[in-house]
């Protein structure tokens, strides 16, 4: 399956033979692993909303120095399905973990 995520940092996490590349973005290569049986890492922000973005904004410099405009036409864009995927990541890690 592809979809979309919100990312916009620079950091990479470098795969070790103990990883597995589940996912991977045009803009990070590294997007989503597993480790072992139970662990996962995921470079994107599955967590975010429309209240979180704006705080973000406001508040973090790595983010200021971008375009904002181009940043919100990006975000609002796609809101809806950042929204549905980050729902349905957190529903399947609950799933996984055994707690639906």
């Amino acid at each position: 399956d592809q979809f979309s995520v919100f990312q916009v940092h620079g950091e990479m996490v470098e795969l070790t033979p103990h990883m597995k590349l589940l996912g991977t973005g045009t803009d990070c290569p590294v997007q989503l692993v597993k480790i072992g049986n139970d662990a996962y890492g995921l470079q994107s922000h599955p967590e975010l909303d429309e209240k979180t973005f704006s705080l973000w904004l406001d508040k973090l410099p790595e983010l200021q120095q971008l375009d904002q405009k181009t940043l919100k036409e990006h975000y609002y864009a796609l809101r809806t399905e950042y929204e549905q995927i980050g729902r349905r990541l957190f529903e399947n890690f609950l799933e996984i973990a055994g707690l639906l």
